[in-house]
């Protein structure tokens, strides 16, 4: 049975972010169920990326006694909005903390952005985090196919994102993992669409150049794109050794500065290879 902890909302704070990353890995690591949770999302900077994208717009629940017991990141795009990840210390599961979190999450969409779609990401076989969205008016909607077979059948080190090689690593058979995904996924696909028989359901799916298009006024409903800025991703790391290989660059220091990213904080934006990064 939930029961509720009285807990102070704020905004976090960058003073917060040390435990906000422990909190973050420690949640995820132990819903997975990790041998050592710890190792959840490698080196990778989750938090921090997110909070530097607008602290603003961060919750942090405290506990009586000042501890950091749980955040939220709050997002808005135009018309479209999103949150998460909302995370709860697994010491403060089932005490309410998620909901109290929630309702100002809904607040700020509501009333500060006057958000007109809002969405998020979670786990679809936790009947316990869909029945907490659904109170707040979310359903399931589409199941998202999330891959890590390539670090299985690497010698690609677990706990890192930079791709650093573990010689002591056992390999699985690639063929029958990806199946296996695949599988998986095709199948709880097929349920989900079983759900849908019956139910009408139009769209219309374009793609092409969004500075061409022939659109009206109050005419879209969601627009879905992969900026950048919400996670910080350093484009240029993640694609040097492809264009290393195809002869494109030389310098991976030169090639650097001509994308957005963390990294780079040259003011000159000339170069830049994205026409829009210019802006």
């Amino acid at each position: 049975m939930t029961t509720n902890t009285k807990i102070h909302i704020r905004q976090l704070a960058e003073s917060d972010l040390p435990a906000a990353d422990h909190m973050f890995r420690l949640a995820f690591g132990t819903f997975l169920g990790l041998s050592d949770p710890m190792t959840f999302s490698g080196d990778a900077y989750n938090v921090k990326t997110r909070f530097l994208a607008d602290p603003t717009s961060t919750l942090a629940a405290e506990s009586a006694n000042g501890q950091l017991v749980g955040f939220n990141f709050v997002t808005n795009w135009g018309s479209v909005g999103y949150f998460g990840p909302l995370i709860v210390h697994p010491d403060y599961w089932d005490q309410g903390i998620a909901k109290q979190l929630l309702e100002p999450t809904m607040n700020i969409f509501d009333n500060k952005w006057h958000t007109e779609h809002v969405g998020l990401f979670t786990f679809a076989h936790s009947a316990k985090h869909v029945g907490l969205y659904q109170k707040f008016g979310f359903w399931p909607r589409f199941l998202t196919m999330i891959m890590s077979i390539p670090l299985r059948c690497s010698r690609w080190m677990m706990k890192s994102v930079k791709p650093t090689i573990d010689k002591n690593k056992i390999i699985y058979d690639a063929y029958r993992s990806f199946f296996a995904h695949t599988y998986r996924m095709m199948e709880r696909n097929r349920l989900y669409w079983k759900k849908l028989e019956g139910k009408k359901i139009d769209c219309i799916v374009d793609k092409v150049d969004a500075r061409k298009m022939r659109i009206y006024d109050d005419s879209v409903s969601l627009i879905v794109t992969s900026p950048p800025y919400v996670t910080s991703y350093e484009f240029a790391d993640l694609h040097q050794l492809t264009a290393i290989w195809l002869g494109y660059i030389e310098r991976v220091s030169e090639f650097r500065t001509r994308f957005i990213g963390s990294i780079q904080k040259e003011h000159d934006q000339s170069k830049l290879f994205s026409d829009i990064g210019k802006l």
